[in-house]
């Protein structure tokens, strides 16, 4: 997962932000980078991005933290968490 988001184009200039504040050298990729990047955190070197609300100190924004899945696994993953007999979906 780690060397897939790192390889993703977008993604990888994410975590390549995070980790050293390094950015593209275009301009509107400058500004989705610093946007994604708001977003998320790195979790023993994985990239994982907030999907929740902001602002209610009463939940727990930890359940909010995802990992964020590059491009190349999306299909994999869901066919893994969906498909498989274990994962109650039964292919739906």
């Amino acid at each position: 997962m780690l060397t897939e988001q790192k390889n993703c184009r977008e993604l990888g200039l994410v975590y390549s932000y995070l980790v050293d504040k390094s950015l593209p050298t275009e301009p509107t990729l400058i500004q989705r980078v610093t946007k994604l990047a708001k977003d998320a955190t790195l979790h023993d070197g994985l990239l994982m991005k907030y999907v929740g609300p902001r602002g209610k100190p009463w939940e727990s924004e930890l359940r909010f933290w995802k990992v964020w899945v590059p491009v190349s696994l999306r299909s994999k993953t869901l066919e893994i968490f969906h498909s498989s007999p274990i994962s109650g979906h039964f292919g739906i």
